[in-house]
This record gives C-alpha cells, sequence and structure tokens, in this order.
C-alpha cells in the first residue's frame, strides 16, 4: 500500500530489482480503482503507520492514501494496534490472492524478492494466519479513526 514517494526508500532495503518493485506496486494499487477492480482487504501494523519512511510530506501524503483507499466499497483496511502485543505473523508481510474459482495462492515478500506459496497446505496455513490478524485487528470504522489520528499527530509534529 505504499506510495510512489516512500516507494524507492522501501525498495531500496526489499527488493533485488527496485525499479521493477516500484512499477509493480503502482500497478497494483491502479487496479483498486478501475472499473472491475480487485478487492481488497489489509491488516497493516499500526507500527507500519507510524513508522517515518521518506519526507515528513511523504509520510503525510501515505496516510492520506490510505485513509482514501479506507472509503473504496472493494477495499477494507484494518489496523493491527500495539495494545493487540504478539500476533499471528511476527515475521513479516504476506499476501494470499484468491481467485473465482475458491483458489488461492500465497505471495511472501523478502528481502530477497518475492515468492509465491502454491502447496495447498502452506495456502490453509496462510489462510489461518490471515484469519487471526483479521480477528486481533481493529474493526474498519475504529481502524480508519486511528489513522486519522496517527495523520493529525504527525501534521502537529511537523
Amino acid at each position: 500500500m505504499s506510495r510512489a514517494g516512500n516507494c524507492p526508500a522501501i525498495a531500496s532495503y526489499n527488493a533485488v530489482d527496485p525499479p521493477r518493485w516500484v512499477q509493480a506496486r503502482a500497478e497494483r494499487q491502479k487496479r483498486l480503482t478501475e472499473l472491475n477492480s480487485l478487492r481488497l482487504r489489509a491488516v497493516i501494523s499500526e507500527a507500519a503507520l507510524r513508522r517515518e519512511v521518506g519526507e515528513s510530506s511523504v509520510v503525510a501524503e501515505q496516510l492520506d492514501q490510505v485513509m482514501r483507499w479506507c472509503e473504496l466499497p472493494n477495499v477494507i483496511v484494518q489496523v493491527l494496534p500495539y495494545s493487540a502485543g504478539a500476533h499471528a505473523s511476527p515475521s513479516g508481510s504476506f499476501a494470499l490472492l484468491s481467485f473465482d474459482n475458491n483458489e488461492a495462492v500465497g505471495f511472501l515478500d523478502t528481502p530477497l524478492g518475492g515468492h509465491t506459496v502454491d502447496d495447498p497446505n502452506d495456502v490453509e496455513a496462510l489462510k489461518y494466519v490471515g484469519d487471526e490478524l483479521r480477528s486481533t485487528a481493529l474493526p474498519a470504522p475504529a481502524s480508519l479513526e486511528l489513522i486519522r489520528s496517527i495523520r493529525e499527530a504527525h501534521t502537529a509534529q511537523t
């Protein structure tokens, strides 16, 4: 869910081919607002929202963009608050892609690049972790309010 302004900073640490990584993220994000848009359900850690990546204006733009996505009918954003403590995915982020034929694959974004997970048992394990994260995270409306408060606190600091 990174914006263009902070993608290069993130990609420099996380991608084998940073320009390609930045472009791929931008292309995926466009799919959220197209006519036949993708559905997205994201759980974002509060720490990720509070982390300063890039200049102050870039951080503000990122938070504003997440809030705009929260308003889309095809997007559900939940925040995993600090108060949740330990959670089901301490090793980092992953994505689950579900298809119309009820099949799914996982995707792990690592410092060595992306890795597809297609073994059915591993996909089921990722589904379980996703369910656990969603049940621990704040509901979408409370998540939006927390994101707004983080944005306001960021503005007050600058």
